[in-house]
């Protein structure tokens, strides 16, 4: 998880002038400070490396909340984004949302991050509001919900 988190962020930290192993250094202070963050505030949950033929290409961090289930966090290495995976991630989050009769699926996505609110605008998740004014909230009603809505 550790080196997946580098390599995924590693490349914001390029125009930086500062030496590798500084950079090596503030990644694994970050990674461990953000895992911690996750573990304290968001179990239940499942916090899942994705892999493929052994090596780590993502992540999908899912807290099984009340009333609704949190995507608390997701990515892909770039070779494997705008491939299929990253919808089929999130419909699993989906799914597993309504199994467990949770009320919706939540996330947030920073509002500069187009490509992302085109996926979950596609997967049916509704724009719900600014959370900090960098993000927007979104959410997805389980099936349930919306069948017992329109009732």
């Amino acid at each position: 998880m550790r080196q997946l988190y580098g390599d995924l962020r590693g490349s914001e930290l390029n125009s930086l002038p500062w030496p590798e192993a500084a950079k090596q250094t503030f990644l694994d202070h970050q990674f461990s400070l953000q895992h911690r963050h996750y573990i304290r505030y968001y179990v239940p949950g499942d916090f899942l490396l994705i892999a493929h033929e052994g090596a780590p290409i993502g992540r999908l961090y899912l807290h099984h909340g009340t009333p609704d289930f949190l995507l608390v966090d997701i990515a892909l290495s770039p070779q494997w984004r705008n491939r299929g995976m990253g919808t089929l991630l999130i419909q699993a989050a989906q799914d597993a949302a309504a199994q467990a009769s949770a009320r919706g699926l939540a996330l947030h996505v920073e509002q500069r991050n187009t490509a992302a609110r085109r996926l979950y605008d596609r997967l049916g998740f509704m724009l719900a509001g600014e959370s900090d004014g960098q993000r927007f909230e979104m959410h997805w009603p389980c099936r349930a919900e919306l069948t017992s809505a329109l009732s």
